[in-house]
């Protein structure tokens, strides 16, 4: 394999490395844990990192494990001892690995999808992989549209900075946080440079419905840093993808007769069917959000599998892959079983969301997403993966619409729409179906865009699978059913949402379409090669060299040139537009010579203008749709010129010394996860950061994110079930404010408290009177300008966890 291989695992690792370090060098510029969940994600971290047992203790309420996926945390947490680096640093270091891998594995994935179907009909072989230049650039293509390409709201950010269009425009547009053209003039802040400089303006690509959206995209994610779940997943939910084509292209009609997916498979090939098991278990232990797409995406792949293999009727197919998927299932489960035994949750099942009648406090704008909002965020990847689909109608035209295969080619949208009606209808009668269709109003576009969405991809689909096997593109059948399951999901979430603590769509509108982002991404760029494989380069020479030569000299000094004025050592490349822009001039006009010329090729006329107009199209949608990064890339780093530095607690240090000094000496002199007390507050605020920072269980911290975690604790009934968590912040306000020694140490023994922490933010909540009673009971064992931190040598025996 490496005989034959090591020019494509070189060239992958060096592409690793260098997106590693591409992502780190960006990420140095901002990389300050301040914000957003970063210091939930913090805290897990460090609290994993210093636990000497499993589960490892909730850092925010004391007495209990993390209820939560945290194995990514796990994950980072042994590279981090790995490395001898503290988790302030491995913090983002993780997250450019997470970027990284994520990068590898799409563009894997989709150079596999591209060499299998250009050897389609080809024997089998053991050989390495080599290198495919096409597949190189598609693969790279795949990496880009899922991790780097974003949404349209940059452009319209870009002409409001510059005063272009009407406050009608705007307000036409909907998007939330993005009211008119900037006023300048009152808010010079805002326009300090080419670029949009106000305060977190690039927050508005992922709110447009109204300030409750969560409507992130990978690149919203890697940029503000969130160490989340979802995130980390998105590696290991690529790979699934590739284990899902595996079963595919491995089902040949030539296979033996044992091949197929059923139990037997598994006693035969046991270590891969570990390895499946620990792969879909280990999503779910990373982002419990991911479990039902991979699940079903693996079903969905050996049922594809079975099927092909061989003419057998649809009960023995479905006999034969329940056989192997039901082991598999229970295998991952089983195999992460202490996980599972410690786990609470506040999701409680699926709901429909209706507009009519919403519930008082739920942001009606955010309960459906209006049509232009659907074009303007998924445009760039439905335009790429939707004109393939065009492409395998207009090929396969006739034969796609005969017979039942159009009937066939609507279930998929017409089932959890007509289970919707039928679930409104029976609350609400045909007068409540009646008045929910009215108020979704221009939403009704929305269902139909991405109805009409599924109809062709499963057209495409079905009509793929039903090609003589010689015909057959497996590439092709895989990459239809990619696109099927993420505009279905797209379309779920316009019905049904995740029972959670909020009682609204927000938190499965933010994982669901993250999840279709990133399949979108993947068959975009398949779809991409798809329809420009038929495409040659015509004969044109310049002189006695070929001008394609110059046309890759061109784009190489162009991207060579625009990372120079990204770095620019020498201070002078960056100053003056006509020295910034050189090289995109250069490379953008290689890169559009080389498109059009490759379009022309040896076609007809008709069909030159055809593929000339697309690729005009395709090059406008995608070059807006990256002035999003190209944005956020300069805002956040100050034009480049921050300060650099990879510790993301180097911010503290400057802002409030004293309380630097004292978590460093905490992570220096206290062993093991005794319990710490702090102040009590807000989520999303400076609270619990003390928790947050070194790993320590705290009494309560974020409150709001521990009923998300676990549910409403009022809300148990149960005899000797602890319903009082929500009760926690007063009783570390009473500890922080009594004068009576007594009463503080019994709320401190029912939370084995051993440590007390006194700085600006417990003095400013609970005021100085109820201080200096720490000091009769306990020792101090470190003191600064402005914190004091306190012991207690023989903590009383807990009362109560």
């Amino acid at each position: 394999f490496l005989r034959d291989g090591w020019r494509y695992v070189l060239f992958v690792e060096a592409m690793f490395l260098l997106v590693l370090a591409a992502a780190t060098f960006l990420r140095s510029f901002a990389p300050q844990i301040n914000s957003g969940e970063k210091p939930f994600e913090l805290a897990f971290l460090n609290s994993i990192n210093r636990t000497e047992t499993f589960p490892p203790p909730d850092p925010w309420l004391a007495g209990h494990s993390i209820s939560y996926y945290y194995f990514g945390y796990v994950i980072i947490s042994a590279l981090t001892k790995l490395a001898a680096l503290s988790t302030s640093v491995t913090f983002f270091l993780g997250l450019s690995l997470v970027a990284a891998l994520a990068w590898i594995s799409a563009f894997g994935l989709v150079y596999n999808l591209v060499v299998i179907s250009r050897r389609r009909g080809a024997p089998e072989s053991d050989h390495g992989p080599a290198l495919v230049p096409r597949a190189i650039v598609f693969g790279l293509v795949a990496a880009v549209l899922v991790l780097v390409v974003s949404n349209l709201e940059g452009v319209f950010e870009l002409t409001a900075r510059h005063g272009v269009g009407s406050r009608g425009f705007y307000d036409f547009l909907g998007i939330f946080g993005l009211p008119g053209p900037y006023d300048c003039s009152a808010a010079p802040g805002d326009c300090a440079e080419w670029y949009p400089t106000r305060s977190y303006w690039w927050w508005w690509a992922t709110r447009m419905g109204s300030g409750f959206d969560i409507q992130e995209f990978p690149f919203f994610s890697l940029h503000f840093g969130d160490l989340h779940a979802h995130v980390m997943a998105m590696p290991f939910l690529i790979t699934l993808f590739g284990l899902a084509f595996q079963t595919v292209v491995g089902a040949r009609e030539t296979s033996e007769p044992g091949e197929k997916f059923d139990v037997l498979w598994i006693a035969r090939r046991p270590g891969r069917f570990l390895f499946i098991a620990l792969l879909l278990g280990g999503i779910a232990f990373t982002d419990a959000w991911a479990t039902p797409l991979a699940a079903l995406m693996l079903v969905a792949s050996v049922l594809v599998a079975n099927w092909l293999r061989a003419e057998r009727s649809p009960w023995r197919v479905l006999i034969d892959s329940a056989a192997f998927v039901m082991p598999v299932l229970a295998a991952a489960f089983l195999l992460y079983l202490p996980f599972y035994l410690h786990l609470e949750s506040d999701t409680r099942g699926l709901d429909v969301t209706q507009l009519a009648g919403a519930s008082a406090g739920v942001p009606t704008d955010s309960l459906a997403t209006r049509p232009l909002h659907l074009l303007l965020f998924w445009g760039p990847l439905l335009w790429v993966g939707l004109s393939f689909v065009a492409l395998c109608v207009r090929r396969q035209g006739r034969r796609l619409l005969a017979g039942p295969l159009p009937w066939l080619a609507m279930i998929p949208w017409a089932a959890p729409v007509g289970l919707y009606a039928l679930l409104v209808a029976s609350d609400g009668g045909f007068g409540g179906l009646a008045d929910e269709l009215e108020q979704r109003g221009a939403n009704l576009i929305t269902l139909g865009m991405l109805a009409a969405g599924v109809t062709a991809v499963t057209l495409c689909f079905l009509g793929t699978a039903r090609r003589p096997a010689r015909e057959r593109d497996r590439s092709d059948l895989f990459v239809f059913l990619l696109m099927g399951f993420a505009l279905t999901m797209l379309l779920g979430a316009e019905l049904y949402f995740v029972k959670d603590l909020l009682g609204w769509r927000a938190n499965t509108v933010f994982r669901f379409w993250h999840q279709s982002w990133i399949i979108l991404g993947i068959a975009g760029a398949f779809g991409l090669y798809r329809l420009t494989a038929g495409w040659r380069l015509p004969e044109l020479r310049l002189g006695q060299m070929p001008w394609r030569y110059l046309a890759g000299w061109g784009i190489a000094f162009g991207l060579a040139y625009t990372i120079a004025v990204a770095v620019d050592p020498w201070e002078t490349l960056y100053s003056r537009w006509w020295t910034a822009t050189p090289g995109l001039i250069v490379g953008g006009v290689a890169i559009a010579g080389y498109a059009v010329a490759l379009a022309s090729g040896t076609a007809s006329r008709g069909a030159i203008w055809g593929r000339i107009g697309w690729l005009a199209a395709t090059a406008v949608i995608l070059c807006a749709a990256l002035v999003y990064p190209v944005l956020v890339a300069f805002d956040r780093t100050g034009g480049f010129r921050n300060a650099q530095t990879l510790d993301g607690l180097a911010f503290a240090r400057d802002e409030d010394p004293a309380e630097f000094e004292a978590i460093q000496w905490l992570n220096g002199n206290v062993r093991g996860t005794p319990v710490i007390l702090e102040a009590a507050g807000d989520d999303f605020s400076g609270f619990a950061r003390v928790s947050s920072r070194t790993g320590l269980p705290t009494v309560i911290g974020w409150l709001g994110h521990e009923m998300q975690w676990r549910g409403r604790p009022d809300a148990v009934s149960a005899p000797g079930a602890e319903t009082a968590f929500t009760l926690r912040p007063e009783e570390v306000s009473r500890v922080y404010t009594t004068t009576e020694v007594r009463e503080a140490e019994s709320i401190m023994a029912k939370y084995d408290v051993e440590y007390v922490y006194v700085g600006k933010l417990e003095r400013q909540k609970y005021g100085e009177a109820g201080l200096e009673k720490f000091g009769q009971f306990m020792t101090r064992v470190f003191a600064n300008s402005e914190v004091s931190i306190y012991h207690l040598p023989s903590p009383p025996t807990s009362v109560r966890r």
